[in-house]
């Protein structure tokens, strides 16, 4: 009878210490976020019984309040968390983070406030000496152990964005095995979208290229345009310059693609080959220049054109104005993939302390935990 009154005055203390919590989940939760929950609760409480599916959904349900609590100081609508039984919870951004700092706040906010979740149970294990206590303590460290991994969409995967997307490759190498010998459906879920985010980061690399090398062919045409402006906007003096400088081009990227001699139908059976990834990208870089210089320069010339013989009657219709606009977009894109992972040392430095310091605690915890349960079982036993 005592260790039954004990026990839930442990359970009602444990709620007390949360009541702050309680505030926040009224001020926080959706409609959605809570018949999810109940739902995920009812789950979890078939197979594993109501305590352990209040504790895990508790545990859950903090974690994601961190990523949207983090997400609202940096100015990100979200949208309510979502429980997904046997996967876990989820919480959706309306908009990116302004750069991979900003990612990597939002993403440690989850583990950091999981690891604040289970730490009432602590003095209840040490007061109650009930078992349940340390499972929490040790469930809660692995879960939030477990997305720290650094493989993106975890939160680990996300806060390394800040250190190098390199290692993204690493986790997924790691993972392999993991994967292979685990064989759950999460697990393989996780491998395929962390693939699919490398292959992503991947493709931005190569498009920071490509839009370099668009921005110097729009630098090109204006130098072209400037020429012509200084003299006369008349087509016959642009023509000359247009037809000689795209000819030169052209013999070049031929005899870079391997050709004897000059073949326009040649030149483009050539560079519509499939290419291999990595091993290919200069010579598909070559041939999205070539894609991008010919539609600039025909472009421009339908815009001097029109023009030069006063088709057009607005400012904003000349081609002075069509680069500036060109030249306006192609920027923004480029300066975005340029600074959205500039990171400085120093700050790099932080993270990776911050990073292996949570991880580090959390795996302290988590062998604390195990202890618990293993010398229950003995005592038990």
């Amino acid at each position: 009878m005592k260790k039954k009154t004990a026990g839930i005055g442990a359970a009602l203390l444990f709620l007390a210490s949360k009541f702050k919590w309680l505030v926040v989940v009224l001020k926080l939760t959706k409609l959605s976020t809570f018949i999810s929950m109940l739902i995920t609760l009812g789950a979890y409480g078939l197979f594993f019984g109501w305590k352990f599916a209040v504790a895990l959904v508790y545990l859950l349900f903090v974690h994601e309040m961190g990523h949207l609590v983090a997400a609202r100081k940096k100015g990100i609508a979200t949208s309510p968390a979502i429980f997904i039984p046997f996967m876990g919870a989820v919480i959706g951004m309306k908009e990116l983070p302004k750069n991979a700092k900003d990612e990597a706040y939002i993403a440690f906010a989850g583990p950091l406030f999981g690891l604040l979740s289970f730490l009432p149970a602590i003095p209840l294990y040490f007061w109650t000496k009930d078992p349940l206590w340390g499972l929490i303590i040790g469930f809660g460290a692995l879960l939030n152990l477990f997305n720290l991994f650094p493989v993106s969409p975890l939160d680990g995967g996300r806060i390394v964005t800040v250190l190098s997307t390199k290692i993204w490759l690493i986790g997924l190498i790691v993972l392999i095995p993991w994967m292979i010998y685990d064989g759950s459906a999460i697990m393989i879920l996780i491998f395929i979208i962390g693939l699919s985010t490398w292959w992503a980061r991947i493709k931005e690399l190569y498009e920071q290229k490509q839009l370099e090398t668009e921005l110097a062919v729009l630098n090109e045409v204006e130098e072209v345009f400037h020429e012509v402006d200084d003299k006369s906007p008349y087509l016959s003096l642009y023509e000359p310059i247009r037809s000689e400088l795209m000819r030169r081009h052209l013999i070049q990227k031929a005899e870079e693609f391997g050709q004897k001699e000059f073949d326009y139908n040649q030149l483009l059976y050539v560079m519509k080959k499939r290419y291999i990834p990595f091993k290919d990208d200069k010579k598909k870089l070559q041939r999205d220049e070539y894609a991008y210089r010919v539609s600039a320069y025909s472009t421009a010339k339908n815009f001097l054109r029109q023009w030069s013989l006063g088709l057009t009657y607005w400012e904003e219709d000349t081609p002075f104005n069509w680069l500036d606009k060109e030249k306006e977009k192609v920027t923004e894109r480029l300066t975005k993939l340029q600074t959205y992972y500039l990171t400085s040392t120093k700050e790099k430095i932080l993270w990776l302390i911050a990073y292996l310091a949570l991880v580090g605690i959390l795996t302290g915890f988590y062998v604390w935990g195990h202890d618990i349960l293993e010398s229950s079982r003995l005592l038990v036993g």
